[in-house]
């Protein structure tokens, strides 16, 4: 009860329950947390998702699972980038696709990269977008990231934002976490989070500075 008032989710949030799931949104559909006997997700809207991730480290030392099977995570960026949507498309498809975006009459483009890493299984999606596809990527009801493995913030949510720019780099990646050693009742969410920030800037920096 602590985390979620701390999360200022105890009395603003809409809650879920079954017979083997249990779930707080709050904020409007920015910030979610489910636990069910499928495992713990949690989504949110800010750079900041301590609140998230601190529910989901109180509800596994709770429910003391016997092992871990998976752990995964998820950043999307978005860049503001200037100059009209088709200008765009094709200046960046020459930056990202060189001579084959000449050779091919390239207008529009978009990249999938899987990596295989020491720490981590990174799945990468990049493209340029405009501002009516931006909500339904970061909601994940488009593009080659969704399929409902990841969470994600509602679609309407974002529509909601003002500041969304006109035309944008859109990154979507996904990590999954390679040799899990966790101990069931040990603390290591915000620790495994840390690791995937410092690859994240690691490996998106280059698509950001090569695109822009």
């Amino acid at each position: 009860m602590k985390w979620l008032a701390d999360a200022d989710a105890l009395h603003h949030g809409s809650f879920r329950v079954t017979s083997d799931l249990v779930g707080i949104r709050w904020g409007g559909g920015a910030h979610e947390v489910t636990v069910s006997s499928d495992g713990s997700r949690a989504q949110s809207a800010s750079s900041d998702p301590s609140a998230v991730l601190a529910l989901v480290e109180a509800a596994i030392r709770l429910i003391e699972p016997n092992r871990f099977r998976g752990v995964h995570a998820s950043l999307q960026f978005v860049v503001p980038l200037e100059g009209t949507y088709d200008e765009v498309r094709q200046s960046s498809g020459r930056r990202v696709l060189g001579e084959l975006a000449e050779e091919e009459g390239v207008t529009d483009w978009a990249l999938l990269l899987d990596c295989d890493q020491a720490r981590f299984m990174r799945q990468v999606e990049f493209g340029i977008v405009s501002a009516v596809e931006i909500p339904p990527r970061l909601a994940r009801s488009s593009g080659r990231m969704g399929g409902g493995r990841t969470a994600a913030v509602p679609e309407a949510y974002w529509a909601r934002r003002p500041e969304l720019p006109p035309v944008a780099l859109f990154i979507d990646a996904t990590w999954t976490g390679r040799q899990l050693k966790m101990k069931p009742n040990e603390v290591w969410l915000q620790g495994w989070w840390n690791e995937v920030r410092e690859d994240a800037e690691e490996s998106v920096g280059p698509i950001i500075s090569r695109v822009s």
